[in-house]
């Protein structure tokens, strides 16, 4: 419906007679704007030219002929007001006009001015009312029709919440307790289902993400992360999700990535590895028999960026061109009879449309019977720090003579780049026979290989045959190392190589990580050291050194384990470090010296390490003491990895962010970026443990191995300290000895909150000694604690099972920790800490808040004093429970004085 936008409307006349045509537009120009036609031809052209708004006509050119011109235009012009003049009455012609014709008015000749113009204008002001109330129709059904779309929207997303939310649940408590089962004793057979069962938890979390993310998409909310990445973990992460699938033993999964191509990227790893699990599936549904080839390679490398394009390539059924224009809609299957519809049919449409979000676009190629390509091309940003593949091996490794013995020529030609990758020189056998020729003539050249990738199910000779064949006719002495490589029947394979002592097992695809792994594993008793020890510093730890010249950083930790374990690393980097208890002290300390860099712990009772940040940060712009015109990095160390924890971090004023446990390199390298160069760089060496220093320390009996410690790794964070770690390892012994029961105590009584704090203590503490399985049990209890505590009782249960055996394990290496307590026992205290436990006492009888502070200053001593009155006076200080923690205090200095 048109609005009329003029007060003077139009008038279409229509007469066969042009005179009386001119007469009407002359006598009624005055008050309309008038059009004339001779004919309803000539009407209907001004009809489609000019905005009419009333046709009056005339039967003057034939009364059936008008008739039928006003049945014509009624359907197409039916918002024109419509008049009729007939030449004399007649009853059954109007009763016509009305009903077939629809004209609104007829007149009988002849027709007054005021007459005619009285109707006209009329019905125009009837017209321009009806508009403005079917405006308002229109008006109010768009809003109706935007409330309930928004309405749905809501519903829609809040049933996809929910959705999510019930089937994340239990999933969360598949993958988690696989996880804790997986850092158990348990064979390897038993770890293999284990790892099929966390790769098919985390595929069916996929296929949740997916609704998801196409709501998301589609809403115009989704983001994408730009994060640090290794391309070959990805690729292999998502081979390894297909593979776990995969029970067809005709199609072999082949990883084929360019050599020396750049692997440290930053992006979002999450998205890539979605939609490379979405195009390797596609092609495993499709793919019968032959190959499907993950191929990966450059395309352009500048400084900073890297173009890559990546192919997911199949022998499969392939597709015509009309099931190649609707593979890419939503809910879209390929119509296959002989392939039964799986999935969802959402995954090339999710694919598609990341790829597009990232900058690329996904194509596809197909020949019915010949198989199908899926591509796509993105530019990455490089990692800092690019080191390539980061898989040399030891210097030892890197002559090694090796034969790849594989009845498929792709997996030789991805094999001989990978190994070229590495620094080794390979040779190709393509059946058990050839393998034996091979392995004869070289020891007859005596030049035999070192090492043999066997793959096992071969045409003729298999693989393990073949290996035992050339163990067998081996000299003990030149008997190469063999690792046996299989895409499928995993439980008979590895039952098989471990009876007939094969140097590893490697399951296709392989990515050239997992090959330097095996490797470095087969040959660890010839090449690995038993400790890591290092006699120079790396390129990095010199860096540093020469960075942090004359450095004084201020840790702010309050456990006092985790504060020695951070403090003696930072001391082994050259570093003066001065300690805080908590914010309140950090922000004390600050006021009165000035520090190049803060380590600053989360969560502490008194101030946390946010609010001290503010404060911090306040001190900075108000230009107070030695923080004039200074803006000092501050780190934050938290177990919290989640990216809105790291968010209130940087909100709060601080730089970076470092997880707890601290690893090392991580640290390093954070400090690397946030601690300015001096304005006189000194050059430092790091003065690493010499054989004689090593032999010294191993006077301390840290044993070679412990049940529930990673010593190797321990030692890793430690610099190899491993005086240091002995002691770490008596300590925790001594002060967390009773903290289980306090646990359970506080669960049972539903004190979360106090549990909690307890509970990320012990994950913290636990993870820097090297305890990672009461590490992640804790971590497992502890995020259940800020959940909905569903699984709290049987968390708590595997947290008892993973710490009991430890503190049994420590109790029984460490015979001092049997008459700890009695050894000191409140002896040889300093008598300045004997003067602050009196001041703590003093606080805490006057229930000053402050005493909490003091508290955690002297907690070591008073657990050297009483180890189980200790956690109790600190569970008392936290409830505010005065009167009972002033008895405890009284009786501790009353064990002082008596000695």
């Amino acid at each position: 419906m048109q609005e009329i936008r003029t007060d003077k409307p139009h008038v279409l006349y229509l007469d066969a007679d042009q005179d009386k045509g001119c007469h009407f537009q002359e006598q009624y120009d005055h008050c309309f704007k008038v059009s004339i036609a001779l004919n309803c031809q000539e009407a209907s052209q001004v009809l489609r030219d000019k905005e009419i708004h009333a046709v009056l006509a005339t039967t003057s050119a034939g009364t059936e002929t008008i008739l039928q011109f006003f049945t014509d235009i009624s359907a197409s012009f039916k918002d024109i007001f419509r008049l009729l003049i007939l030449t004399e009455p007649d009853c059954e012609i109007l009763q016509r006009a009305i009903n077939t014709a629809h004209i609104h008015h007829a007149f009988i000749a002849p027709v007054s001015e005021k007459e005619l113009r009285t109707v006209i204008q009329q019905e125009m002001g009837n017209l321009r009312q009806e508009q403005r109330l079917a405006t308002q129709i229109r008006q109010v059904e768009l809003e109706e029709a935007s409330r309930q779309a928004e309405t749905a929207s809501k519903s829609k997303s809040a049933f996809l919440s929910k959705m999510s939310h019930e089937i994340r649940t239990p999933l969360n408590a598949v993958i988690g307790m696989t996880h804790l089962i997986l850092n158990t004793e348990i064979s390897t057979k038993q770890q293999d289902y284990l790892e099929k069962i966390d790769q098919a938890s985390h595929n069916l979390l996929n296929i949740v993400n997916d609704i998801l993310d196409l709501s998301k998409i589609e809403a115009g909310k989704l983001e994408l992360e730009s994060a640090a990445f290794n391309l070959d973990e990805i690729i292999q992460r998502a081979s390894d999700i297909i593979s776990a699938n995969q029970t067809n033993p005709e199609v072999e999964l082949i990883i084929a990535t360019q050599e020396n191509l750049p692997c440290n990227l930053m992006g979002d790893p999450q998205r890539l590895n979605q939609i490379l699990i979405n195009l390797i599936n596609n092609a495993a549904k499709f793919t019968h028999q032959g190959e499907i080839i993950v191929n990966t390679e450059l395309i352009q490398e500048t400084k900073h960026d890297v173009s890559l394009r990546f192919a997911v390539m199949d022998t499969g059924i392939g597709m015509t061109p009309s099931q190649q224009a609707e593979i890419f809609k939503a809910f879209s299957q390929l119509n296959c009879t002989n392939q039964p519809e799986e999935g969802t049919g959402l995954g090339l449409t999710i694919s598609r449309l990341l790829v597009s979000l990232m900058g690329g676009k996904l194509q596809v190629e197909s020949q019915v019977g010949q198989g199908s390509t899926f591509s796509f091309e993105l530019t990455f940003a490089k990692a800092d720090e690019d080191t390539a593949y980061g898989l040399q091996l030891p210097k030892s490794l890197r002559n090694l003579r090796v034969l790849v013995v594989d009845d498929n020529s792709t997996v030789q030609r991805i094999f001989q780049i990978s190994l070229k990758a590495m620094g080794l020189s390979s040779q190709l056998a393509a059946s058990g026979e050839q393998a034996l020729t091979a392995t004869q003539k070289a020891e007859a050249e005596k030049r035999p290989f070192d090492l043999i990738l066997m793959d096992w199910k071969m045409e003729g000779m298999d693989g393990l045959e073949c290996a035992n064949i050339i163990k067998r006719s081996s000299a003990a002495d030149s008997r190469p190392a063999i690792i046996i490589v299989t895409a499928y029947g995993q439980d008979e394979i590895i039952r098989k190589t471990e009876s007939m002592g094969m140097n590893g097992l490697l399951f296709k695809p392989v990515n050239r990580k997992a090959l330097a792994k095996a490797i470095g594993q087969a040959f660890k008793k010839k090449s690995a050291p038993s400790s890591p020890r290092r006699d120079l510093p790396t390129p990095q730890e010199q860096i540093l050194l020469n960075k942090t010249a004359n450095r004084h950083i201020l840790l702010v930790e309050d456990n006092i384990l985790n504060q020695q374990v951070a403090k003696e690393l930072l001391e082994s980097w050259g570093i003066l470090v001065t300690t805080a208890l908590n914010g309140a002290e950090a922000v004390e300390r600050v006021k009165q010296q000035e520090f190049d860099l803060v380590l600053m712990d989360i969560q502490m009772p008194v101030m946390d390490g946010l609010t001290a940040s503010r404060h911090i940060r306040d001190l900075e712009h108000a230009g107070l003491g030695p923080l004039q015109d200074k803006a000092m990095p501050i780190l934050a160390m938290t177990a919290y990895a989640m990216s809105s924890d790291k968010a209130r971090c940087l909100e709060a004023g601080m730089n970076g962010h470092v997880s707890k446990p601290i690893d090392p390199n991580e640290l390093m390298s954070s400090m690397l970026k946030w601690l300015p160069l001096p304005a006189t760089p000194e050059k430092h060496t790091l003065t690493m443990p010499s054989q004689g220093a090593t032999s010294s320390l191993n006077l301390q009996q840290l044993p070679e191995s412990l049940p529930g410690i990673e010593i190797e790794s321990s030692l890793r964070r430690l610099a190899g300290n491993r005086r240091l770690l002995r002691s770490l390892l008596i300590q925790f012994a001594s002060d967390y000895r009773e903290i289980l029961p306090i646990i359970g105590k506080y669960i049972a009584n539903d004190q979360f909150d106090e549990a909690q704090k307890l509970v990320r203590t012990l994950k913290s503490v636990s993870g820097n000694i090297g305890a990672v399985a009461v590490s992640e049990t804790a971590s497992n209890l502890e995020a259940d604690m800020r959940g909905k505590r569903a699984y709290i009782n049987d968390l708590f249960s595997n947290l008892q099972q993973t710490m009991i055996p430890l503190q049994i394990a420590l109790a029984s290496e460490f015979p001092e920790l049997a008459f700890q307590s009695e050894a000191t026992n409140g002896q040889n205290i300093p008598p300045d800490q004997i003067t602050q436990l009196r001041q703590l006492a003093n606080l805490v009888a006057s229930h000053a808040p402050e005493s909490r502070a003091l508290f955690y200053t002297l907690r070591h001593t008073l657990l050297s004093i009483d180890n189980d009155e200790a956690w109790v006076l600190q569970e008392l200080l936290e409830q505010q429970e005065y009167n009972d923690a002033e008895a405890i205090l009284t009786d501790m200095l009353t064990t002082i004085s008596n000695h």
